[in-house]
């Protein structure tokens, strides 16, 4: 992988989404307090203070299909729910496995349902983010364990039948 491309694609923590105030503050959090190469790619994160720690690390490009799998390749792919539409799963659930990502995402009684925390996935509590710290700091300082926890996820949404394909009988 030619440098530059090395300098997008290669991360520690990816976040793809909207912004909105509670990600931004998780997202501060683990910015400000643990050392990692971090990218946030989303709309409305101009939103942002120029102060933020958050600032730095996201990337206004615009990602298509062909892309995205790139972008949840790094170390942890996180999957933040909307707190308006009362989400308890989104499509990131699916699509972060299905990518070869690690998916560490909001604890929810349905994400629990559909991965083993600590074995397919893991889970940290939506208004804790010191345990979304230790979580990814962890992860990071595990390669066999994030190596099987990425194989672990993606067997666990291949059988559940949560792809694409499944849902469109392709």
């Amino acid at each position: 992988m030619p440098a530059k491309e090395a300098q997008q694609w290669c991360v520690d923590v990816v976040f793809v989404g909207t912004y909105e105030p509670p990600r931004a503050r998780l997202l501060e959090v683990l910015v400000s307090s643990t050392p990692i190469r971090c990218r946030i790619y989303g709309s409305q994160w101009d939103k942002l203070s120029s102060r933020s720690p958050s600032a730095a690390v996201w990337s206004s490009g615009s990602f298509t299909l062909t892309t995205l799998p790139r972008r949840w390749r790094g170390e942890i792919a996180l999957g933040f729910l909307r707190k308006e539409n009362r989400d308890d799963y989104t499509q990131r659930t699916f699509e972060v496995p299905a990518c070869g990502g690690v998916l560490v995402a909001e604890r929810t009684s349905r994400h629990l349902s559909f991965y083993q925390e600590g074995k397919e996935a893991e889970f940290f509590a939506a208004d804790d983010p010191g345990e979304l710290c230790s979580k990814v700091a962890t992860l990071l300082r595990d390669d066999a364990r994030r190596e099987l926890i990425r194989a672990a996820g993606q067997a666990a949404l291949y059988a559940q039948r949560h792809t694409y394909q499944d849902a469109w009988g392709g």
